[in-house]
């Protein structure tokens, strides 16, 4: 039995806007001046947190001399930003990247996938099933990828596909593991489900793959998702639940992420939708630290882990704090006071 299923969710789509480029490497970093650690270590992390990876290939290396300088910690970050670049740069990357035609094995969680590339489409993906096992073409730009030039938002066009591009896979894997039958002649609402059910497992996965700066215009997404305009998007609640964790992270943390600056007036009203939109407009304007992007990575990949069991069924989601959001947004209604509410104490409890 064969089966053709073409999907590009919102949440996708949306992870695919044009956006502009980072500011200066040394702002991009957020560490201390050169000056004050041993030569190489700064540049690296500031190209790792700037997504400027084809030069971490070269300055990691162990041909470079500058790193035998390095104290014990400097090294490990060198160690973690290794194995980030090994996990979220496979080798098919730059296969794709050369606008070719290619059959490679995308794996994430742990998990391998068949696939194909076609660069004659853009950001798209189609399923097929052949005896009960899943094959995927992926379709992207090959020219954005890594694409520097300018657009929006303080983001590249690099930005904005390297996200899109790892939303696709993770989207893919969720659709794969479902058996055939729960996918075929589904009625509106078990489709919706389906679809809330990819996009929430393309996010987090999205955003743990992505480079760093990908990382921040995922999580600005997220947090967008509160914005009025898109209220009437079915699949929005998957966005708004990266936004409430990452913002729910923040606030239970606050000596874990010293550069992210939360408002100082506690809203009115709509408590967790205000502060992700002030949120929204911080990612916008500043980086993180290198020890606040492992951290938020780490975080994401939990959340996300934490929430798949059930997950195509019941549409909830648990944060980290023990609340809940429906991927439904007309089922939300009676998750979001306690949200709320809980947003509301941890911040009075800061002013004390």
């Amino acid at each position: 039995m064969r089966t053709k299923a073409g999907v590009c969710g919102s949440i996708l789509l949306a992870a695919l806007w044009a956006c502009g480029i980072a500011s200066s490497r040394a702002r991009a970093a957020g560490e201390p001046a050169a000056a004050q650690l041993p030569e190489g270590y700064d540049q690296i992390v500031a190209d790792y947190l700037s997504g400027n990876w084809e030069i971490l290939e070269k300055s990691i290396a162990p041909t470079n001399k500058s790193l035998n300088k390095l104290t014990s910690s400097q090294n490990l970050d060198i160690k973690y930003i290794r194995e980030s670049l090994a996990e979220c740069r496979p080798p098919w990357w730059k296969l794709c990247k050369a606008n070719q035609e290619i059959n490679f094995r995308p794996s994430i969680w742990g998990k391998t996938m068949i696939a194909s590339f076609d660069p004659g489409a853009k950001n798209n993906l189609n399923i097929n099933f052949t005896n009960g096992q899943a094959s995927m073409t992926f379709m992207w730009a090959p020219q954005d990828m890594d694409n520097p030039a300018e657009a929006e938002h303080g983001f590249s066009k690099g930005d904005l596909c390297d996200l899109g591009i790892w939303q696709l896979i993770g989207s893919a894997e969720a659709l794969a593991i479902v058996p055939l039958q729960q996918q075929v002649n589904l009625a509106d609402a078990a489709k919706l489900k389906l679809q809330r059910y990819m996009d929430f497992n393309g996010n987090f996965t999205g955003i743990y793959y992505a480079t760093p700066k990908a990382r921040r215009w995922g999580l600005w997404l997220d947090c967008a998702g509160y914005l009025n305009k898109y209220a009437a998007l079915a699949t929005v609640n998957s966005r708004k639940a990266l936004g409430s964790m990452f913002l729910a992270e923040v606030v239970a943390n606050r000596a874990k992420y010293p550069s992210i600056k939360l408002s100082e007036t506690l809203p009115d009203d709509k408590i967790e939708e205000n502060l992700c939109l002030a949120l929204k407009n911080w990612i916008e304007k500043n980086p993180w630290t290198l020890a606040e992007d492992r951290r938020i990575r780490d975080e994401i990949k939990a959340f996300g882990a934490s929430n798949q069991k059930d997950l195509l069924q019941t549409n909830r989601v648990r944060m980290p704090n023990g609340l809940m959001m429906s991927l439904d947004p007309a089922a939300d209604g009676a998750n979001q006071p306690a949200r709320d509410d809980w947003l509301k104490k941890m911040l009075e409890s800061r002013e004390k």
